[in-house]
């Protein structure tokens, strides 16, 4: 298989597919959501939930057979992204507009050190032993009809169902990967995967920055001239006396990100580590989950606890945002034993503080009624787990 035709698969199955997925639950947000950024970011955790779902109870059933799940999941998101992009066709173009903000320094300044960090993501080395662990079992799984975990990632040999990781099909995802696309499944986790968590990670943060500075005036453009002037609030007057810079909207959005991007380049050094999570470990599951799951979340509670939400579905104008809460916990789930922890339990006191905070009980309620499905399958693995180390019996 030639190199472009890879290339050009890996682009339909980690791009085009997850981009049509997204159309439809982006179809039920906020118009102003209604953005390229949010339907990619959609779209994977919808493709990473419903992968989660196909997994674990094969796996559960210890089904070695992994070549037919490979088979009927790609089929899967094939079917869903096309009822998607049905649903949503006529939301396509709007989707795809994109504004570039010429004038603004700081938009350069944000791409700029994105770009600087996806380079030295691609051209670093990587020294983990989970690497070579879990990259091992990927590479594995694809050359050969029996998977899931039942191959020792260092010499191929049969070995006990790995209890421990087995359950959480992020690993299984890229050795699906590289039957699909032909490239090597630890090249899929190191470079096209990283690069998606890393625009996911900045895509969160911008979206998060823009509520933070709601309130801050907006420049508009007035005139044929493009002549930039500035809607103020009302204590503009008092801002111009005192000869200090206030930023617009934009302007201090990009900044957000910007100094949020420089903490995040020295995340590639650590007291304890020299392998922290987002710079050098992006491919893993703790650093999909910590850096795109966690911030998603909060940004989700602050969307839901605000009021007017401009969508089509008006009887219930929260259900694509609780639809996306819900796949989080499968996405939760799938990173790994941190995820199948923490997730769940992030998710549902963020939701209890907004509900409180926000006097809206049917944050919570509604919450936790769309996490009941990966909260099922959750218990199911605690209860595996603890009867394979004989606390209790399976």
């Amino acid at each position: 298989m030639s190199v472009i035709i890879k290339v050009l698969l890996c682009i339909l199955w980690m791009v085009i597919i997850p981009g049509c997925i997204g159309c439809l639950p982006t179809k039920l947000m906020h118009k102003k959501y209604h953005t390229l950024g949010m339907v990619m970011l959609n779209g994977y955790v919808c493709m990473f939930g419903f992968f989660q779902m196909l997994y674990f109870p094969i796996v559960l059933l210890k089904w070695n057979d992994s070549a037919i799940f490979y088979k009927w999941a790609p089929i899967l998101f094939l079917v869903l992204g096309c009822i998607s992009l049905s649903f949503a066709f006529r939301n396509v173009k709007e989707y795809l507009q994109i504004r570039v903000p010429y004038k603004n320094i700081f938009f350069y300044v944000v791409i700029g050190m994105i770009g600087y960090m996806i380079y030295k993501r691609v051209t670093l080395g990587v020294n983990d032993p989970d690497d070579a662990y879990y990259m091992g079992i990927a590479m594995i799984d694809a050359v050969n009809d029996g998977g899931f975990y039942w191959h020792n990632a260092f010499t191929g040999s049969g070995v006990m169902f790995q209890y421990r990781y087995g359950y959480m099909g992020l690993v299984s995802f890229y050795s699906m990967m590289q039957r699909l696309t032909g490239i090597k499944a630890i090249i899929i986790a190191h470079i096209p995967m990283a690069i998606m968590v890393f625009l996911a990670h900045y895509y969160v943060i911008f979206e998060l920055g823009k509520i933070l500075f709601d309130k801050l005036p907006v420049k508009v453009v007035k005139s044929k001239e493009d002549k930039e002037e500035t809607e103020v609030a009302k204590d503009t007057e008092e801002k111009k006396k005192d000869n200090k810079w206030h930023p617009d909207k934009e302007t201090a959005v990009y900044l957000f990100t910007a100094m949020v991007a420089f903490l995040d380049l020295f995340y590639n050094v650590s007291v304890y580590t020299s392998q922290t999570f987002l710079f050098v470990r992006t491919w893993h599951g703790k650093s999909i989950f910590a850096n795109v799951i966690v911030p998603y979340v909060l940004l989700l509670m602050i969307i839901l606890a605000s009021e007017n939400q401009d969508v089509e579905l008006k009887k219930f104008p929260n259900l694509g945002y609780y639809i996306i809460t819900g796949f989080l916990v499968f996405v939760s789930l799938m990173t790994g034993s941190t995820g199948m922890i923490l997730g769940p339990l992030f998710i549902g006191l963020s939701a209890l503080v907004t509900a409180i905070g926000n006097k809206k009980p049917g944050i919570f309620a509604y919450t936790l009624l769309y996490m009941i499905p990966a909260m099922i399958m959750i218990i199911r693995i605690g209860l595996i787990l603890l009867s394979a180390k004989g606390i209790i019996f399976g």
